[in-house]
């Protein structure tokens, strides 16, 4: 709960910044003019840069609707007999504002993976046992409605950067993993060292890009360059971990609300691929305690 609700906030803070200053300079949490990506456009609420605040806001709708829809059968199941009477209803605007801010920050790649988790999402609700009507009526609302509150704040400025998704070359990126692709080679098996990317990309092949890169915006290229083959394993290691403890979790008293926190991690795994919100620490602890929920007694105990 504590979780949904601070999305909420967030989310609500994240749009109010947004509409205030509009095409100008923005000001994180209305306070603080970064010295990169000053442009409000370019950043969203306490996030410097719009893409973090997307992959921050899409782990938590889905733990939201999670709660909402388990929260819901548990209302039916043990003797209040009808939805409402726990507080499973407060989440609803939470998850409206959390699920909507994707596409008003205008992160192509947060507002996709929250597209394709929304599709998901409603997809699989054909296959959750809800003896309610007006549950289900209210979780494919409260998505609905997300979605419309996104297309009314953000789709304008969104629809521009998706049309030039292609023609712009993802914002030089392209250029940036053919030019990682090839210091992979030099490197070897222990790899550059971790956090060195930025160093070593402006001498290596420094004549090939025009500015200074701070990312690759893919973590597991970047991972793979700075940790060597040695490294990624270590990687592929935790991501059997993972899909060993989802399965075990997806069995568990728990199975519906540990659904949408696999759903939730799988998206930012995904969004990973094109950015780097596994190296944003505000990203990366949400993270953790997601991980450490799906690991934990409750979620690994079986029906």
């Amino acid at each position: 709960f504590v979780l949904c609700f601070n999305g909420g906030v967030l989310a609500l803070e994240c749009i109010l910044q947004r509409v205030h200053f509009g095409d100008y300079q923005g000001k994180l949490l209305f306070l603080v003019e970064p010295t990169i990506n000053g442009l409000n456009l370019a950043q969203f609420g306490p996030f410097a840069y719009r893409s973090n605040a997307a992959s921050y806001l899409n782990l938590i709708w889905p733990i939201g609707l999670g709660l909402l829809v388990q929260l819901g059968r548990h209302n039916l199941e043990y003797g209040k007999k009808r939805i409402g009477n726990g507080p499973e209803l407060l989440l609803a605007p939470c998850i409206i504002l959390s699920a909507s801010c994707p596409i008003i920050s205008s992160s192509r790649g947060g507002a996709l993976v929250m597209i394709g988790l929304l599709i998901i999402i409603a997809g699989s609700l054909m296959f959750v046992k809800v003896q309610s009507k007006f549950l289900r009526f209210t979780v494919l609302s409260v998505l609905f409605v997300g979605l419309g509150v996104g297309y009314q704040f953000g789709w304008e400025k969104f629809e521009s950067r998706l049309i030039n998704i292609f023609s712009e070359d993802i914002g030089g990126r392209k250029q940036i993993y053919e030019v990682v692709n090839e210091m992979i080679n030099n490197y070897g098996l222990f790899g550059s060292g971790p956090g060195t990317f930025e160093t070593i990309v402006q001498f290596e092949l420094g004549a090939v890009l025009n500015y200074w890169e701070t990312w690759v915006h893919n973590d597991y290229l970047e991972f793979y360059l700075t940790f060597g083959k040695a490294g990624a394993s270590i990687l592929i290691i935790i991501g059997i971990i993972f899909l060993f403890q989802s399965a075990i979790a997806l069995m568990s008293r728990e199975r519906i609300l540990a659904f949408f926190v696999i759903i939730s991690l799988i998206g930012v795994f995904i969004h990973a691929v094109a950015d780097f919100p596994l190296q944003t620490y505000s990203v990366l602890i949400l993270i953790c305690i997601l991980l450490n929920c799906i690991t934990s007694a409750e979620f690994q105990t079986r029906k």
